[in-house]
Order: structure tokens, then C-alpha cells, then sequence
């Protein structure tokens, strides 16, 4: 198996992706520069990483336990400048909800092969929130990185996250909360680290499959059937398994007559043909004929009746009267 094909237990979250996205475009995103001398300048790229705070077991096994067997230095390696990114909240934009469901085609890995697979599907709009900080050296960093900040990430920045054969559409950006007193917050340590806070809005998607299928049940639900051994084309579900081969997916489309009737198979019909051998039943059609005769406009005094001539003849002769 390639490495494309490659599945591996953290594939499988929609939020997950997200976030690597996000990390993905924040890193090419933010730099400054620093002048070392009249002919040059350095420019100084940040790195994003997400937080790795959480449990003390955790952060024993990965920066003490692991580097003793690897034989590597006991600690993490704090970076400067770096960029940290935390998940403080997640939510349903139910305002921004659109079709149910779709038809949509996914491409999934079955058996070694890669699978499309049409499936109603909706994309739930989602609102997540980040609370972002960079580290720096000095005070003149901070303003540097205060306005890199602003002049890449104000407003809307557009990125997609693939989700292993499909992608949606996501953006983020700086929010405007005028409740706040102050979009960035600057902090100060003792360990001389100069860091300025501030908070990032994401929208993404999560998709929701028909009868509530996850991502992973997809390629579990294929039915494999005598009559499509070899699961050439889409898979279609249909409520109780996902078929591949379907009626429609291939038509014969050879039949150069809508006259000729079709095979009488029920859903095979479209295979073949009966070819009749006078589809038109012996009547020869004609074309239409026109008439020459000539038509002379009605006479309208031969629709007048006596009375009205006689009523019409005498008002005119006494028009005093």
C-alpha cells in the first residue's frame, strides 16, 4: 500500500484536520524582518504549533520517557519566536445551515484501491474558536510581530482542508468583538518572554452522512455482490449496504432508431434491442400538403338581415326626422 492509501487512527477527525490545516496556513503566513546590517536583512519566519499541555503522564512521555530511550535530551526545546494555538470552544452555526443532504462523491480506500462512493451527505457548518500566542525576544519583536499579525490576518483568510478525498471550505480571521478592551494582550514573565494573545474565529465543516454513517463506516458497508466482482464504478447506498455496478452506470447507447423496441428484461432493457424489421408498421408517412384554392373574403351585406337594410335605407334618406 502506498503512503496516499495509508489509514491511520488519527484520520478519522473531522476536528483533527482542521486544526493541522489551520496550522498548515498560519506557518506560511507570519514573518518579520530584522536588519544585521546596512545590506542585509533576515527574515525571520514563526513558526505554529498546537498546545501540548494536558495531562503530567502525558507530558512525561513525550519530553522525558521518550528521549531517555532515544537518547535524547531530557526536556522540550522552546523555540523563539514560535506560535502556540489552543482549542477553546466549538459550535453548531445552525444560521449558516444549508441543503440537508446532497449527493456528493467521496474517494475512500477499500481493499488496498481507492473507491468512489456517492453518498447524501450534509456539511454542518462549524464555529471554532482559538486562543493564539506568539513568543519573541524583545519588546521590538512584539510590535514587529503586533503588526505582521494584522497586515496578514485581517480579515478573512480562505484555506481548504482535505479531508482524504474531499475537501471543504474553510476560512479564520481576527475577530471584531468591540465588548473587549483590547484585540491583542500583551504578557511579560520572568523568564523574559514577551508574548503577545490574541483570538482566532475558524469556520469549517463537518460532514454528516445519510442513516448517521461516520467516515469510517463507509468502506465497511460495501456488499459485494456475483454480478460485480471486480467493483467497477460508484458505490451508491442504498439504506442497507453500499452496492457497486449499478443499472445506470453503463448504458447502451448503440441503438440508432427510438422506434425498435427494447429487450424485455425488466431493469436490463437498456442492454439490447429488438431489432423489428418494419419499425413503421408498413404505413409510409407522408409530408404535409397546402392547399391553392382561393379563398375570397365574405360579402358582408349578404349578412345584413331586411329589416336592418330597410331601418338603414329610410334613416338615411330622413336624417331630420
Amino acid at each position: 500500500m502506498s503512503a496516499y492509501n495509508a489509514e491511520y487512527n488519527k484520520d478519522l477527525s473531522y476536528i483533527r484536520h482542521i486544526i493541522v490545516a489551520l496550522l498548515n496556513e498560519l506557518n506560511n503566513k507570519i514573518y518579520f524582518y530584522n536588519v544585521i546590517d546596512e545590506d542585509t536583512k533576515m527574515k525571520i519566519d514563526i513558526p505554529f504549533y498546537y498546545s501540548v499541555t494536558g495531562q503530567e503522564r502525558f507530558l512525561l512521555d513525550k519530553f522525558l520517557f521518550d528521549n531517555i530511550e532515544e537518547g535524547k535530551a531530557i526536556g522540550d526545546y522552546e523555540r523563539v519566536p514560535r506560535g502556540v494555538i489552543q482549542l477553546d470552544s466549538a459550535s453548531i452555526d445552525s444560521g449558516a445551515l444549508i441543503n440537508k443532504f446532497v449527493r456528493t462523491q467521496i474517494i475512500r480506500p477499500y481493499k488496498g484501491q481507492l473507491k468512489t462512493f456517492a453518498l447524501s451527505t450534509q456539511a454542518i457548518p462549524l464555529s471554532m474558536n482559538f486562543t493564539t500566542t506568539v513568543i519573541v525576544n524583545n519588546n521590538l519583536e512584539l510590535f514587529k510581530v503586533t503588526e505582521a499579525l494584522i497586515s496578514r490576518l485581517y480579515k478573512n483568510n480562505l484555506f481548504y482542508v482535505d479531508f482524504g478525498g474531499f475537501q471543504a471550505q474553510s476560512n479564520f480571521s481576527l475577530p471584531e468583538d468591540l465588548g473587549q478592551e483590547q484585540l491583542f494582550e500583551y504578557g511579560f514573565t520572568d523568564r523574559k518572554e514577551f508574548k503577545v494573545s490574541f483570538s482566532l474565529a475558524v469556520n469549517s465543516f463537518i460532514y454528516v452522512f445519510e442513516d448517521g454513517l461516520q467516515l469510517a463506516e463507509i468502506p465497511m458497508q460495501v456488499v459485494e455482490t456475483s454480478n460485480n466482482s471486480s467493483l467497477s464504478g460508484v458505490g451508491i447506498y442504498n439504506g442497507s449496504g453500499i452496492y457497486f455496478g449499478n443499472v445506470m452506470e453503463s448504458i447502451e447507447n448503440t441503438i440508432d432508431d427510438i422506434r425498435k423496441a427494447p429487450l424485455s428484461d425488466g431493469e436490463a432493457s437498456n442492454q439490447g434491442y429488438n431489432p423489428l424489421s418494419d419499425p413503421t408498421g408498413g404505413v409510409t408517412p407522408t409530408g404535409p400538403t397546402f392547399s391553392e384554392t382561393v379563398v375570397l373574403p365574405v360579402d358582408l351585406s349578404d349578412l345584413e338581415s331586411s329589416e336592418s337594410k330597410e331601418y338603414r335605407n329610410a334613416n338615411n334618406s330622413n336624417p331630420q326626422s
